[in-house]
Parts: C-alpha cells; sequence; structure tokens
C-alpha cells in the first residue's frame, strides 16, 4: 500500500474511512538513504517501521500524520566505518493539490504537493528523513570512531609525534634584524 500513489480523492477517502497503515518499509527502495548507507554485499536489508494516518489539518485541508522508527546502517563521515543512526521521526503535512493552495497555507503548516501522478509516501518519508539527518554524520563518541583512534594511537606512539613544531621560533630573530636596520 505504501509503494501506491495516492491521488487527493483517494486520500480524501482515506480521511473520511480514518484508514490507518501499519508497515514496514525496505531502506532499499529508498536510493538517496541507500546512497547515504554502509553496506556489505551479504548484509541484509534494513526495513523501518511506518505508520501513517489520514486526516484533517488545519481545519479542512487532508493530511497525513507519518511515525518512522527503525535503524539505518550508514557511514561514518570521520572514520568512514559503519553507524547505526536510529530513526524516530513523526511529522504531519497537509497535502496540497496545487500551488495557489501552498500559496495560501505558507506558513500555516507544513505541506507536500501531489504531483501529476499522485503522492508517494516513500519518497515523502524519505525526505523527511535526510532532512533529520545532519549534514555529517559521525559516531557520537570520538572513540567509536574504530580506524580513527587507531591511526590517532599510532601516531601518539611515533617518535616524530613527540617533535615539538615552533613556526614562529625564529619570527624573534627576524623582527630583531628588521627593528636593527630601521635605526
Amino acid at each position: 500500500m505504501l509503494a501506491e500513489y495516492i491521488g487527493v480523492a483517494e486520500l480524501n477517502d482515506r480521511i473520511a474511512r480514518e484508514v490507518t497503515l501499519n508497515e514496514t518499509l525496505a531502506v532499499v527502495d529508498m536510493p538517496r538513504l541507500v546512497d547515504l548507507s554502509h553496506r556489505d554485499g551479504n548484509q541484509t536489508t534494513e526495513y523501518l517501521d511506518v505508520r501513517v494516518e489520514f486526516l484533517k489539518v488545519a481545519g479542512d485541508v487532508p493530511g497525513i500524520k507519518v511515525t518512522v522508527n527503525g535503524n539505518l546502517a550508514l557511514e561514518c563521515q570521520r572514520c568512514l566505518e559503519p553507524l547505526t543512526w536510529s530513526v524516530d521521526n513523526s511529522f504531519e503535512l497537509g497535502v496540497l493539490a496545487g500551488d495557489d493552495q501552498m500559496d495560501e497555507t505558507e506558513g500555516i503548516f507544513d505541506a507536500v504537493l501531489v504531483g501529476e501522478h499522485g503522492l508517494h509516501l516513500p519518497k515523502v518519508i524519505e525526505d523527511e528523513i535526510l532532512t533529520a539527518l545532519p549534514l555529517a554524520l559521525t559516531h557520537h563518541q570520538g572513540e567509536d570512531c574504530g580506524k580513527l583512534v587507531e591511526v590517532y594511537e599510532r601516531a601518539a606512539d611515533s617518535p616524530a609525534a613527540w617533535t615539538e613544531n615552533k613556526p614562529f621560533s625564529d619570527l624573534a630573530a627576524l623582527i630583531g634584524i628588521a627593528d636593527a636596520r630601521k635605526k
């Protein structure tokens, strides 16, 4: 049911019947999330639990209320190793048929426009998950970045790590020479 396109008439019908969908959504069906994932060839498919309620928002505008839960295996931008990201999103959107409605409802509630084929719920859900992700996904704790911690430990143990770097050590002498020339 989630993979179907939903037109405005179908949306209004589901609202009238107070339909609620409880389904699982495969992450592989969301290509932009797959691009962010850290996947091995033998890794099993990840699923997200999705609950969609069809309702009216702001009085009489058709809308959806979506709750998404699950875990994603993404890639840490610091160490490039797997990172388990917990998805716990809940959002409510008005579903509008045209740009003219968008102008009328701006600032009142969040909205999505129905395309020519209808509303594609997996795409809307993927959009909202991507919006909730931080710009740079990293492990919460630096110690969790496995490869990076190993690199730091090796670098700290090397003799070159203990050499003192003094980039301005000759600056005083240079300034002294410049002052002596002015006199």
